[in-house]
């Protein structure tokens, strides 16, 4: 019997073929072919972007349609200290005259570790009281001595701030995630979404999904397709298969979606293909910290240091937000409930945070970007003692802190004080104060003085709407723009 050998064997067209065929001319057969219609008419945008590309980069937050990034609005840094660490028994909390850039010392600093009367030294471009003689031994501030040895040149083009204001103790319910309110003034349109995920509630407004960088794989990873496509095409033809359906999204797509009663579908489509068709063409040869060697010498790396270390994870976080690949950039230290009845811990761990300060302040002075750092903690520790250096006995947030620096370049920043809010002589933060009892209040407060060191201060209504009057406003802005 003879055998058949003229069976019609049917030729299909490459991505690249059909990149250069106009949209309008494709067939639903040519479609079927490429495999793409069911990926636009039949699956929601999460699900597309999931199938097309690592789900961290525009994913359906995503279902919105960037206009791009305000270039006013700095690099953001926030290290959180989890557990209550005492930010306000290293730099020492003055009362109501600190509001305007005096020293107005307490009775007594008993019961934040530092005696009755702890020796004073001023610091930074603005002056902040840090102690001498409250650590373990009579020694330092141990967060000022770690920022010192890391970042000592940083400090002369650095506004700080500490913050007094009432907390929880040992709680991620401190709503000191400041994410929302960057993402709504305008700090967005970058190339990967947030970096390091911060543990704390989010004040006023929900932020947007970060990456949870464990290691710098997670930071490239999010930036290329996954599973077949990864295996099946090169870097190009993964690019052109991405611009492909960005204009499939924006013609048929839509009608599609129309019809099926989701007006905004076709937008949303549009939207998150083109994101990601914008991600897997972009340039990323300059994720990795250790191509800059000034910034890599900051963080003591190399090309042989542990990529899932903490120096080199913190190291590509800041890269990255300075570099502005990311919006805002979270570190979380660990360890900071340390009331164990010793000193020697807490100084240890404030030392350690001390040294991250000072690495992030040289990072912004190496790669010469205007930026700033944010320090947050959830509650503070007490040591009731006559004598500097007692030791931390249990929490009390009552006496909590939160910092905030400001970093310039061009030279030091605009500052009228070296505190927001004001300790009473309880040693405690003055709850009376706009921000002194209310964490997302201080938090707020926080992110009006980010404005107005970026000369946008005028967001402050749009993004937070009637949270703050202007009164409030001129009690609590503490940095400035240098050209306002």
């Amino acid at each position: 019997m003879k055998k058949k050998t003229d069976k019609k064997i049917e030729k299909r067209e490459t991505f690249e073929q059909l990149h250069e065929k106009s949209v309008k001319s494709m067939t639903r057969r040519e479609l079927l072919s490429a495999g793409l219609i069911q990926f636009t008419a039949t699956m929601t945008v999460p699900s597309i972007v999931s199938l097309l590309a690592n789900n961290n980069v525009a994913y359906a937050q995503e279902a919105i349609c960037s206009q791009g990034g305000d270039p006013a609005l700095v690099p953001i840094v926030v290290i959180n200290l989890a557990g209550g660490a005492g930010l306000a028994s290293n730099f020492v909390p003055q009362g109501i005259g600190g509001l305007t850039g005096q020293l107005d010392p307490l009775g007594s600093y008993s019961k934040l570790g530092l005696g009755k009367t702890p020796g004073i030294v001023q610091t930074f471009s603005n002056n902040a009281p840090f102690h001498t003689n409250g650590g373990a031994g009579g020694t330092q501030s141990s967060i000022l001595t770690g920022i010192q040895t890391e970042g000592a040149t940083a400090m002369a083009n650095t506004a700080f701030v500490g913050v007094c204001v009432r907390t929880r103790d040992d709680s991620a319910g401190n709503p000191y995630n400041i994410e929302g309110m960057v993402e709504k003034a305008g700090r967005n349109g970058f190339l990967l979404p947030n970096l390091g995920r911060n543990r704390n509630m989010h004040a006023i407004i929900s932020p947007p999904t970060p990456i949870n960088v464990t290691g710098f794989n997670d930071i490239t990873g999010a930036l290329g397709v996954t599973g077949r496509l990864a295996a099946n095409l090169n870097p190009g033809q993964q690019n052109k298969l991405f611009q492909i359906i960005k204009n499939l999204s924006g013609s048929q797509v839509r009608n599609l979606a129309s019809a099926s009663g989701s007006t905004e579908m076709g937008k949303l489509i549009q939207c998150a293909t083109g994101a990601n068709a914008d991600v897997v063409g972009a340039d990323t040869s300059n994720l990795n910290p250790t191509s800059n060697a000034d910034f890599a010498t900051v963080w003591g790396i190399n090309n042989n240091t542990s990529t899932r270390s903490r120096d080199f994870v913190s190291a590509s976080i800041v890269f990255n937000v300075l570099n502005n690949k990311t919006g805002v950039a979270n570190i979380n230290l660990g360890g900071y409930d340390y009331h164990n009845g010793t000193r020697t811990t807490g100084d240890q761990r404030d030392l350690e945070a001390g040294e991250m300060i000072g690495k992030v302040l040289s990072s912004f002075q190496v790669l010469n970007k205007k930026a700033f750092l944010i320090v947050t903690t959830d509650g503070a520790v007490t040591g009731p003692d006559s004598q500097a250096g007692g030791i931390w006995t249990s929490d009390r947030g009552g006496g909590g802190a939160l910092y905030m620096m400001a970093y310039d370049p061009a030279g030091p920043p605009m500052s009228n004080s070296f505190q927001l809010g004001y300790f009473n002589e309880g040693q405690s933060a003055e709850e009376s104060f706009i921000t002194g009892g209310n964490p997302e209040r201080a938090l707020a407060g926080i992110f009006a003085n980010y404005l107005a060191f970026c000369n946008r201060l005028s967001l402050v209504q749009s993004v937070i709407p009637r949270f703050f009057t202007s009164t409030d406003l001129d009690k609590i802005i503490k940095i400035g723009n240098r050209s306002s």
